[in-house]
């Protein structure tokens, strides 16, 4: 995790999915402000968002496998917009607005 990114998300709401996605963000320092309660599914992603005003944030959404089109689709109308990363390894998304991830 680069110095650079690791600004930018702490300038972005960063949310957590599960135990897996919480501890390599721990493991490499990053802030989480947001964790999914049990049994960490797209709904409870969301509802860890409800307080959360995203209309006209850019949202980003670090995936690994395929794409969870329900969550897409909720952030989608929740923000206006959004962008997504693909999974990849070594390299930085660029960051728009707030990160879920």
């Amino acid at each position: 995790m680069t110095p650079t990114l690791l600004g930018l998300l702490a300038n972005c709401v960063v949310v957590a999915r599960g135990p897996k996605p919480t501890a390599a963000l721990r493991s490499r320092e990053v802030r989480i402000d947001r964790s999914a309660k049990e049994p960490y599914t797209t709904a409870e992603v969301l509802e860890s968002l409800d307080d959360l005003s995203l209309r006209g944030e850019g949202v980003v959404v670090q995936r690994y496998g395929e794409t969870n089109v329900e969550l897409e689709k909720a952030l989608r109308a929740k923000a206006r917009k959004s962008w997504k990363s693909p999974p990849t390894a070594g390299r930085s998304p660029r960051i728009p607005g707030r990160s879920l991830g």
